[in-house]
């Protein structure tokens, strides 16, 4: 997986969001806003870990998640960045 080129995470009034910039700006407008779950995916998406990885660390971060919850969270928010035309396979 790999973002298209072009976004920046900013922060915010206190929150984390990405923007595309650029050429970026011409595949989707506007910002995503990105919480702590949301921010921890991005990052592990740009060390380059798989889907599975991703899960493993969400659910060793936080203690009230097991790895098929964390799983299912990180395959949705995925899609989500997907359906916006900024992640690539």
């Amino acid at each position: 997986m790999k973002f298209i080129d072009g976004i920046v995470i900013t922060e915010i009034a206190d929150k984390k969001v990405a923007i595309c910039t650029g050429e970026a700006s011409l595949v989707f407008t506007g910002f995503i806003n990105l919480n702590e779950t949301g921010y921890i995916i991005w990052s592990d998406i740009e060390k380059g870990l798989n889907l599975e990885e991703i899960a493993k660390h969400l659910a060793d971060e936080y203690d009230d998640i097991n790895f098929d919850e964390a799983l299912e969270s990180t395959k949705e928010f995925i899609d989500m960045l997907k359906k916006k035309g900024i992640l690539l396979d």
